[in-house]
C-alpha cells in the first residue's frame, strides 16, 4: 500500500489574529488611551485652577506620578464601572484640596460641598442614611477637637474629613482619618528638622487625602 503524506489544514492567519486581537481587546485599549489623554489635560487643569496657577517642575511630576499610580490601583480594583468613576471623581477633589492647603494653608467650601456630592454615586438609599449618620458624628467630634486644639485643626481639615466619611462610610472614614493622622505626625517632624524650624505650620488635608484614598481602594478590595 502505497504510503499517504496527509498534511494538516491550515487556519487562516486572520483568524488567529481575531482570537488575539478581537472587538473587545481593542476597545479596551481605545478606552484605555483616552482616558489616560483626559486625566493628563485634567491633572494640568487643577494645576492651573489652584490659588498659584502653577507649580515648581519637582512638583509637578509628583502630581502626574501619583495620579498615575492611583488610576493604576483604581482600574485593577474596579475595572471599568461606576466605583472607578466614583473613585476617579473622590481622588481629583482631594488632589485640588490638597494643592490649595499647600499652597495658600485655605481650601474653598465648595470642594467639601463637591466631595459629599461624589458620595451619592453607586450607593442604594439604606447606604445614604448610615453614612450620613457617620458623618455627622465623626464630624462633630472633629469640630469639637478643633474648638479645643486652639485653630491648630482648621475648619477645612473638619469640613472634608465630614464630606470623605460620608464618601467611605463612618468606619472606613475613622480609618482613613487615623492614616492621614499618623502620616502627618511622621513626616511633619522630618519635614521641620530638614528645613531646621521648630515649628510650622504645615498642610494636614494631603495627609488625609492619602489616608481617605487608600480606604477608598481597600475597601474595594485591594
Amino acid at each position: 500500500m502505497p504510503n499517504t503524506l496527509i498534511i494538516n489544514p491550515v487556519n487562516p492567519i486572520g483568524h488567529g489574529l481575531t482570537h488575539v486581537f478581537d472587538f473587545k481587546t481593542f476597545t479596551n485599549i481605545l478606552l484605555s488611551s483616552m482616558l489616560c489623554v483626559l486625566v493628563y489635560f485634567l491633572v494640568k487643569l487643577i494645576i492651573k485652577r489652584t490659588p498659584q496657577k502653577q507649580m515648581t517642575e519637582k512638583g509637578t511630576t509628583l502630581c502626574y506620578l501619583a495620579t498615575a499610580i492611583v488610576f493604576v490601583l483604581l482600574f485593577i480594583v474596579f475595572g471599568w464601572s461606576t466605583e472607578l468613576i466614583k473613585g476617579a471623581v473622590f481622588f481629583f477633589i482631594l488632589l485640588y484640596a490638597s494643592l490649595c492647603d499647600i499652597q495658600t494653608r485655605r481650601v474653598r467650601d465648595m470642594v467639601s460641598v463637591m466631595i459629599f456630592i461624589s458620595g451619592f454615586i453607586s450607593v442604594s438609599l439604606s447606604e445614604v442614611f448610615t453614612h450620613f449618620i457617620g458623618a455627622f458624628l465623626v464630624g462633630g467630634i472633629m469640630f469639637v477637637c478643633a474648638l479645643l486644639s486652639k485653630n491648630r485643626l482648621g475648619g477645612a481639615d473638619v469640613k472634608i474629613t465630614t464630606a470623605c466619611v460620608f464618601v467611605l462610610g463612618m468606619w472606613n472614614g475613622i480609618a482613613g482619618l487615623v492614616i492621614g493622622l499618623i502620616l502627618s505626625v511622621i513626616i511633619t517632624p522630618i519635614i521641620n528638622r530638614k528645613k531646621k524650624l521648630k515649628e510650622m505650620s504645615l498642610p494636614l488635608v494631603p495627609y488625609l487625602s492619602i489616608g481617605f484614598m487608600t480606604m477608598y481602594l481597600i475597601q474595594g478590595g485591594i
